[in-house]
């Protein structure tokens, strides 16, 4: 596996068109662009879409890895990308420096203390 570094050229907190609460960040590096989240931060409870606990969770969590202390503080900060190859979904980000790495697949498994 490589590793290259990307720059977060955008981000998306919010709903998207289908009602979901999600998070995407946009990358560029490398010759071309990527995008990584779109999970669901949210649950549907009694009819209604609700934040969930991982959800929740996964904000600070990128802001960490990242190394910024708000959302809008990521947009032009650079990170690594566990690079799978054109095509692949991007599971792993890093921080450009420091062993701080946010495994996303991993992450939604891990279960809440």
């Amino acid at each position: 596996m490589k590793f290259k570094n990307y720059e977060i050229v955008s981000t998306h907190l919010g709903y998207e068109e289908h009602g979901i609460y999600t998070a995407y960040l946009t990358l560029k590096g490398g010759g071309y662009g990527a995008s990584v989240g779109g999970y669901a931060l949210d649950e549907l409870i009694a009819g209604e879409r609700v934040v969930s606990r991982k959800g929740a969770q996964l904000i600070p969590k990128i802001l960490d890895v990242v190394g910024v202390e708000t959302w809008e503080q990521l947009k032009g900060r650079y990170i690594r990308v566990e690079d799978n190859g054109i095509g692949a979904k991007v599971l792993k980000i890093g921080h450009l420096m420091d062993d701080k790495w946010l495994d996303f697949e991993s992450f939604f498994k891990e279960v809440d203390n």
